[in-house]
């Protein structure tokens, strides 16, 4: 049950199909509650480029859009939080057709590749990644916490729920400590590993805390 193969122009190898996870985590939980839960998830949005692949995830109706990074890619080196909003503002809203959307950034809409606790618009990006993304509330707690802007969701009515924990591998990291799979120079495995963990639990609900800022 996940959505048909049709070109990705520019919206990056890590999207991903829309994966039925009830069944992916749990088999029998298809037997007991019916129809399962749908979330589709991606990242690295290549933003000047098509996006085709929008109508295919609306056409599934999934419960939630997740992004798990690179919403955008802002141009060039980033010195100002204007570059993140322009990004922002050449990528618009993805056609979804009403689908909710959440999830976390990664290190090109957090402004600083493979950037860390100390990057100086680390707040910025936070906010505007709920603004421009999340749309989250004035008053949300992943606004103002320490840590970055994790956080979870539970989807779907009891007995047939899901949480989808979101991670911040970002704000509160020491710089450099696990590379991302930008650090390829640096620790290739390494930094694909953590790639793959933060992707999985993101979509697992395995959580691995952020450590808080100084």
């Amino acid at each position: 049950d996940s959505l048909p193969r049709r070109p990705m122009h520019g919206a990056g190898t890590a999207v991903l199909s829309c994966l039925t996870l009830a069944s992916a985590i749990s088999p029998t939980l298809l037997l007991h509650v019916g129809a399962p839960l749908r979330v589709a998830f991606g990242s690295c949005r290549k933003q000047l480029k098509p996006q085709p692949v929008w109508d295919a995830v609306a056409a599934q109706s999934p419960a939630l859009w997740l992004w798990l990074g690179d919403a955008m890619y802002p141009k060039g080196s980033v010195t100002s939080a204007a570059q993140l909003r322009e990004a922002y503002a050449q990528a618009g809203e993805p056609a979804l057709r009403g689908v909710p959307v959440d999830g976390v950034y990664d290190d090109h809409d957090y402004g600083l590749n493979d950037g860390g606790v100390g990057w100086e618009l680390k707040e910025d990006a936070r906010q505007l990644f709920l603004n421009e993304v999340v749309g989250a509330p004035a008053d949300s707690a992943r606004r103002t916490q320490r840590g970055g802007l994790y956080g979870s969701r539970t989807l779907g009515e009891p007995p047939r729920q899901l949480k989808v924990v979101m991670l911040d591998t970002r704000f509160g990291r020491a710089d450099h400590a696990v590379p991302s799979p930008g650090g390829w120079s640096r620790v290739p495995k390494a930094g694909y590993l953590a790639g793959v963990t933060r992707s999985a639990c993101a979509l697992l609900g395995v959580g691995i805390p952020s450590p808080p800022a100084p």
